[in-house]
């Protein structure tokens, strides 16, 4: 690409047969309005919102869409460019590369060009996704082709406030930090004397699980502060699995109280504690499934079940008070 690669991507490539310039295989009746000498290819992958991956002559090859630069993943509009280019040319769909001339280690920087419908003209994928607002216009000194038509488009596409012009505040806008969920849960009464043996018992088993799980909210909070200060740490694998670790603790301790059996005197207090654990576990879902996809709605619908987790572990101490208060 024309900019830094986030670290995803990078390893993605990192993991291809980067393969050299397109080789001239011969080429059966090019469809109306592909251009001499393209090459036809297959879609296999929609990497991002101006990168695709192709099979041409059953060997693998990015192609990044010469003259244009979409947003990047952690972007403003980089999903919603990413979405468009994968509804456009989605797995298996036939297109036609035009080589640019613009060297390119990682792959070929080209046009792609999309066949029309019964006998339809071709349709140029990097003009129309500029055209659109999905991406803009990236003036490379070395595009000798094309380079006219989309300055015009996206100087069009900006007047109009389409796409990534209207949703944002530059092409390149960062997204904000995700909402950093902060655990908030009370400290649990200490038994007394005034317990029955299986209140007793129900009490350490509540116990037993506060005792590893309040240390792992202060360390998941501790990580998701220190992604607050570099959202770039959303994508290290070392960060990730930390947070991934304190995640896994939170759905352990759901499981390890559906073990638990409250007596009859505890079952609300039980009901309340079961809840709130419950919610928390299905916050981890939701979080870890926002930082691997880079999906602000689930991380903001995680810091929601955080917050209602929290206030039933607060109604349960509360309960417990009164309960104690009792005896």
């Amino acid at each position: 690409m024309r900019r830094v690669l986030s670290l995803g991507i990078i390893c993605f490539l990192l993991a291809l047969v980067v393969p050299g310039a397109l080789t001239s295989a011969a080429q059966s009746a090019l469809p109306a309005g592909v251009p001499d000498g393209a090459q036809r290819a297959t879609v296999t992958t929609v990497i991002d919102g101006d990168t695709i991956k192709v099979s041409l002559n059953k060997k693998g090859t990015v192609i990044e869409l010469a003259g244009i630069d979409a947003p990047e993943d952690g972007e403003c509009f980089a999903a919603d460019s990413h979405k468009r280019l994968q509804k456009l040319v989605p797995k298996p769909t036939t297109v036609y590369i035009e080589e640019s001339g613009i060297p390119n280690d990682n792959g070929v920087t080209g046009f792609v060009w999309l066949p029309g419908k019964d006998g339809a003209k071709a349709t140029l994928l990097n003009t129309k996704l500029v055209r659109e607002g999905y991406a803009g216009y990236f003036a490379d000194p070395q595009l000798a082709k094309y380079g006219e038509r989309l300055a015009g488009y996206e100087g069009d596409a900006q007047a109009a406030g389409k796409g990534v012009w209207g949703a944002c505040a530059a092409l390149h806008e960062q997204l904000p930090p995700p909402p950093t969920p902060t655990p908030d849960i009370p400290p649990t009464p200490t038994p007394t004397s005034g317990f029955t043996p299986e209140e007793q018992a129900y009490a350490d088993g509540v116990t037993d699980i506060l005792d590893y799980l309040l240390p792992s909210f202060d360390k998941f909070s501790s990580l998701m502060a220190d992604m607050s200060a570099d959202p770039y740490l959303m994508l290290d694998g070392e960060w990730k699995f930390g947070v991934g670790l304190q995640l896994g603790i939170w759905k352990a301790a759901y499981e390890d109280a559906l073990t638990l059996t409250p007596p009859d005197s505890m079952a609300s207090v039980h009901a309340l504690f079961l809840e709130s654990l419950r919610l928390y576990s299905e916050a981890a879902d939701n979080i870890a499934y926002g930082i691997d996809n880079l999906d602000l709605d689930s991380l903001e619908y995680g810091a929601s079940l955080m917050s209602q987790a929290n206030a039933q572990m607060n109604l349960a101490s509360d309960e417990l008070g009164a309960f104690l208060s009792s005896r």
